[in-house]
């Protein structure tokens, strides 16, 4: 055991003894093979810089690399190698600095600046104990990271620390972690990629393979971006964790200002405990099974661009995810509280939104009910003029934007006419977000979405207020209300108060006519507006998003009145020969390997045995009753490739597809009638889409209704296009021009035509002469 000396090019005889014969850089590994175990080299922090284009290989083990003065006080060794200083796209990566090998055991290195790098650190090879400590990094392409080199299959680190490491500037990763790395601790490290893009794109913390027994404790990433432009989907998260990952731990970790998620974790068994997440696209995006969110906290998320989705929590179909006791803080009107199609278990949670946003897509939360939800007014599309965690103000979308993939629980039902039906109330379908009383008093604001407002007479309510409660709203008590003369309706006494129960009271704005019991669930006695729900109303049958995933075995899937998703993944193993009955309109395929299409039409159209899905024999899907139009593809989103039933697109149209700006061209001589399709009504998002050249003879339509006007009412663009909705959530855009290029910022609603099923809702030129027979 002993102690070494280095200086950037030596001095003396270089033999490493001293500072006066102290070794140059270049011959570090020998100094670390002199030193010997538990043995010492010291890095001169005070003779210059260690320029280094080429990397330094490191064999031995059991020693310390520091930093320091030669006079022995306390500074940083300082490198600097071959990147560019201001990277841009294209430029070279750089240089690694330290590739540590296989078998360099109980390393530890500290006491460094390091800049203008390629890759910091890389280990090459098996290692075993291994710290990296007190060390600041500026402009690198990733910090650390494993990666075999030579003839090495694996570079798997048994137990890695990383602490006090500040990293500013990076194009790929501050940390990536392969193999079976495990027994891992990252603590009082910071990341910011200070939005270096163009390289791929940039993740904070990525963990791969089965990398395992992972601590983060006081991390912060920040910053990592992905653009790529209008319409495509914008990647950048600050922790990421790949599937077969798992025991990951987060304590006191912060991830916030990145394109996509804060936290995009498919590992499973995953603890947050007192998490934050802010200003990210999807601050939580949660793919694996058995993740707690404990005591954290969730702001202001940001879509700064792309085909992505504004949203709290994401969940994956696969996904099974707890939030206890966290805070979920937003005021933006485009955000989704919670979205996917996963498992979520809400418990001693707080929910503050905007009244305009929406709380629930695709799954049904345990314990949304006993939430507290506070409804703030909206301050854009974003939380703009909000503060973070830090005390800077939320500045918004530096660019418009288009929405990715949306699942809904069901559809949002709209307020009716007056000329709704006798008996039935409104005619949709629906399923609606679930607003608990508690023993507060509280003023709550109905949105334009459909609320379910819940009240236990058992428990104390408070003296509560509903404003703007509309026909597609709807009040649940635990017990039944009086009814004095039988009718199903109770009405409110001449100061619109309804007395619930002992001291508590509950005042519904607008309500005229009293309320009508018009069905009971497991929440209770449901009542809507009496002037609405007519006498023999019953209670819609909500529908929801069903989500079926194949297995090995040979199955039998029968569709639901929902939107069905049926996937498959052949990469994963077998799916076995499945059968689909009742496939419907608005339901689709999902493929993990996209289809073969034989002559490129974009139609599948299934064999005499059935679909075949590639990956081998037997991998099949029977029953479809497609006709002879079979499937059509509608493009690939973050499940997989999509495909719908072609029957739905009418005949000769032109359809824009899933997630990605289409633009669409018409002739350009209008001598024949064009038709730009677009369906809504599959509720997945299209894109921000162009239709060129569209003439008086042309028509565009939906799956649903762009607009509530009625027939030969006009429908006016804003900002240049016109949002594609359906049930009330935007699926993307459309930018019109004519003939000669001139924008079309207005479209006369032609009406609605009925098709096998299917709603097609038909738009032309004002005052132009075709209509719904262009349907034919």
């Amino acid at each position: 055991m002993a102690t070494t000396y280095i200086t950037p090019t030596g001095s003396g005889d270089k033999s490493g003894s001293s500072w006066a014969n102290a070794a140059a850089i270049t011959n570090l590994d020998a100094m670390v093979s002199k030193a010997g175990v538990g043995g010492t080299v010291l890095l001169a922090a005070n003779k210059g810089d260690y320029v280094v284009k080429a990397p330094i290989s490191v064999n031995g083990s059991g020693v310390t690399i520091k930093g320091i003065n030669t006079d022995g006080t306390a500074g940083e060794a300082h490198f600097t190698g071959t990147r560019a200083a201001e990277w841009t796209k294209g430029a070279a990566d750089g240089n690694e600095l330290f590739r540590i090998n296989k078998g360099a055991d109980n390393l530890v290195f500290q006491n460094m600046q390091i800049d203008n790098t390629g890759t910091a650190f890389k280990v090459g090879g098996d290692v075993k104990n291994l710290t990296v400590q007190h060390i600041d990094a500026n402009n690198v392409q990733r910090f650390f990271e494993n990666y075999a080199t030579g003839t090495n299959k694996t570079a798997t680190i048994s137990g890695l620390k990383i602490s006090d490491v500040d990293v500013k500037g990076f194009s790929e990763n501050a940390i990536r972690l392969q193999y079976d790395t495990h027994d891992v601790v990252i603590e009082n490290v910071r990341g910011d990629s200070e939005r270096q893009d163009d390289d791929g794109f940039a993740m904070g913390v990525h963990l791969e393979d089965t990398v395992h027994n992972v601590v983060f404790r006081k991390v912060t990433m920040e910053n990592a971006t992905g653009d790529r432009g209008s319409g495509t989907y914008w990647n950048g998260d600050g922790f990421a964790a790949e599937r077969g990952t798992y025991n990951l731990t987060f304590e006191d970790t912060v991830s916030r200002g990145n394109t996509d998620a804060g936290y995009d974790i498919k590992a499973s068994h995953v603890t947050f405990i007192r998490a934050l997440a802010e200003d990210n696209a999807r601050n939580f995006r949660i793919w694996g099974d058995d993740v707690k969110i404990v005591d954290s906290t969730a702001l202001n998320p940001n879509l700064r661009g792309g085909s992505g989705s504004q949203v709290q929590i994401w969940v994956d179909a696969r996904a099974t995810v707890s939030v206890v006791n966290s805070d979920l803080s937003d005021s933006g009107s485009k955000t989704r509280v919670i979205e996917g199609k996963g498992s979520v278990t809400l418990i001693g949670t707080t929910i503050e939104q905007a009244d305009t946003a929406t709380t629930v897509l695709g799954t049904k939360p345990v314990g949304l009910a006993a939430a507290t939800i506070q409804k703030i007014v909206a301050t854009g599309t974003s939380s703009q003029g909000a503060t973070y965690s830090d005390g800077s103000v939320v500045t918004g979308f530096t660019k418009a934007v288009a929405p990715e993939e949306v699942l809904v629980t069901a559809p949002t039902p709209t307020a009716p006419s007056a000329s709704a039906p006798a008996a039935g109330g409104p005619s949709n379908t629906g399923a609606w977000t679930k607003v608990a009383g508690t023993a507060a008093n509280e003023t709550f604001k109905a949105t334009s979405l459909a609320e379910m407002f819940l009240f236990d007479q058992s428990k104390a309510n408070g003296v509560d207020v509903i404003k703007g409660f509309a026909g597609n709203d709807l009040v649940v008590f635990t017990q039944k209300l009086g009814d004095a003369n039988g009718d199903g309706i109770t009405t409110f006494g001449k100061d619109g108060v309804l007395n619930i129960s002992t001291g508590n009271s509950l005042k519904i704005e607008g309500l005229t006519k009293g309320l009508r019991l018009i069905g009971q669930t497991a929440d209770g006695y449901v009542y809507g507006d009496a002037s609405v729900w007519k006498a023999g109303s019953t209670l819609p049958t909500a529908v929801a998003q069903a989500y079926h995933a194949s297995t090995a075995a040979n199955e039998t899937y029968v569709a639901t009145n929902a939107r069905d998703t049926f996937y498959f993944d052949v990469q994963a193993g077998k799916t076995g020969a499945d059968t689909i009955k009742g496939f419907g309109k608005t339901d689709a395929i999902v493929t993990k390997v996209a289809l073969v299409d034989g002559n490129g039409d974009g139609y599948i159209v299934p064999g005499k045995l059935g679909l075949d899905l590639g990956g081998g024999t037997g991998n099949l899907v029977k029953g479809l009753d497609l006709g002879k139009s079979g499937l059509r593809v509608m493009g690939s989103t973050d499940e997989g490739f999509v495909y719908a039933d072609a029957a739905v697109r009418p005949k000769g149209a032109i359809e824009g597809k899933l997630t990605v700006s289409d633009t669409l061209s018409g002739g350009k001589t209008d001598s024949a009638t064009d038709t730009f399709f677009f369906d809504t009504a599959l509720h997945r998002a299209l894109g921000a889409d162009k239709v060129v050249n569209f003439g008086d003879k042309d028509v565009i339509v939906t799956t649903s209704q762009i607009g509530s006007g009625a027939v030969g009412s006009h429908i006016d663009a804003t900002g240049g296009s016109f949002t594609l909705y359906d049930e009330g959530v935007a699926m993307g855009s459309v930018a019109v021009s004519g003939i000669g290029g001139a924008a079309v910022n207005s479209l006369e609603f032609d009406g609605v035509k009925h098709v096998d099923g299917v709603s097609y809702y038909v738009y032309s030129h004002v005052g132009s002469a075709i209509g719904l027979d262009a349907l034919g």
